[in-house]
């Protein structure tokens, strides 16, 4: 006989499953645990201990971006800056101006004027979406400005990394608020949620690429 007798010495012992009679044990819900991030090193104390980083920042309209800007490069990193305008253009060595409802274009400008310029970036911070009021251009809406300055300009800015040949790895991290409800708060904008479709795809897109 060949064959092999079973080892029962490790089979768990099965337990039969009762009927639980409080209904409120029948399911479960998600719930948010607050936690801080794990990090190396203190941003707001010790950033200049960070190794220096190339960053391309889309600034949102509030100045919050312009004042990470700044504290990035006081303590050494290399930060270009981007805000919305009619056309693509070049305010200085370290700002730009790119308009979101022409499309692609102004992408695949940017990215050839940094790597020409040796402003290549290898980390990407995106945030347009961060809003405190509901501000569009005429014959617009607060809506369609949200797509434009969110889903499209990541899709758009996805393809020019690849056609441009960004070098990698490039971190890329996108800034919004209003697109989750989190605890009982509002679901004040949803169409901001779009941008999880360009940051869920880009890193499959593009090898060493990592999106949050």
């Amino acid at each position: 006989s060949y064959f092999i007798e079973p080892d029962n010495r490790h089979v768990p012992t099965v337990t039969e499953v009762m009927r639980n009679e409080d209904v409120s044990e029948w399911g479960f819900r998600p719930v948010w645990t607050p936690k801080f991030a794990e990090y190396d090193v203190d941003a707001l104390e010790n950033l200049s201990l960070t190794e220096p980083q190339s960053w391309l920042i889309f600034v949102d309209e509030d100045g919050v971006g312009a004042g990470i800007a700044e504290t990035l490069r006081n303590a050494g990193h290399s930060v270009v800056e981007v805000t919305t305008g009619d056309a693509f253009g070049k305010k200085s060595e370290t700002q730009y101006v790119l308009s979101p409802e022409r499309g692609r274009e102004g992408y695949d400008q940017l990215l050839k004027e940094l790597i020409a310029h040796g402003q290549a970036p290898n980390r990407i911070l995106h945030m347009w979406l961060l809003t405190s009021q509901e501000t569009f251009r005429p014959g617009s809406s607060f809506f369609h400005r949200n797509l434009e300055q969110g889903f499209h300009s990541l899709m758009f800015l996805g393809q020019a990394v690849i056609d441009e040949n960004l070098a990698q790895p490039v971190q890329l991290t996108c800034i919004t608020n209003g697109a989750a409800s989190v605890g009982k708060d509002a679901l004040v904008y949803p169409e901001k949620a779009t941008v999880r479709g360009p940051l869920g795809v880009i890193p499959r897109e593009v090898p060493g690429m990592t999106c949050a």
